[in-house]
Parts: C-alpha cells; sequence; structure tokens
C-alpha cells in the first residue's frame, strides 16, 4: 500500500467514526474540550501550545472528514449565545 491508499483509507476511517450521529457527538465534545471557537492565549507558553494542539487535532478531523470550518465555528458561535439565554441545549452539529 502506498502513502495515497494510506491517505484514503485514513480518510474513510475518519469519516466512518466522526460522520454519523455518535461520532457527531464525540467530534462536538472534543471541541468543547479543545476550545475550537476559543482564543487559546496563555501567559504560560507551554499551557497555550498545548492548546493550540489540542485544537489541532480538532482541525485535522474536521478537515479530514471534509466539514466545513467556517460552518461549524458559526454553529458553535451561534449555539454559544442560545447557551447563555436557554441554557445548555443539544448539540450542533
Amino acid at each position: 500500500m502506498d502513502s495515497s491508499d494510506k491517505v484514503v483509507e485514513n480518510i474513510i476511517d475518519y469519516k466512518a467514526v466522526f460522520c454519523n450521529e455518535k461520532g457527531q457527538a464525540v467530534l462536538w465534545d472534543l471541541m468543547k474540550a479543545a476550545g475550537f471557537a476559543s482564543i487559546n492565549f496563555d501567559e504560560n507558553p507551554y499551557k497555550m501550545a498545548y492548546n493550540e494542539g489540542l485544537r489541532a487535532m480538532v482541525v485535522r478531523i474536521l478537515n479530514l472528514t471534509n466539514m466545513d470550518i467556517e460552518e461549524i465555528t458559526r454553529r458553535i458561535k451561534d449555539h454559544k449565545q442560545k447557551e447563555r439565554i436557554y441554557g445548555s441545549g443539544n448539540n450542533i452539529i
């Protein structure tokens, strides 16, 4: 198997895991844990690097599954606004 076959296989695997209801719930949890739609600044450069590493993993999943990062970011912002108004709710993806 050459490297291009492995890339295609990885994409298929990621989509199988994340492009369904349960996978979307896990991805939403990962995005919250990684502060995906937040500023990850921290005075401690190691903490900031760690935070950005978490965020980079979520971006990788979104890219490999061909999800629209801008659309998801918009949904997160809308969801956060609704949570402030109405309290906690459902997943947004």
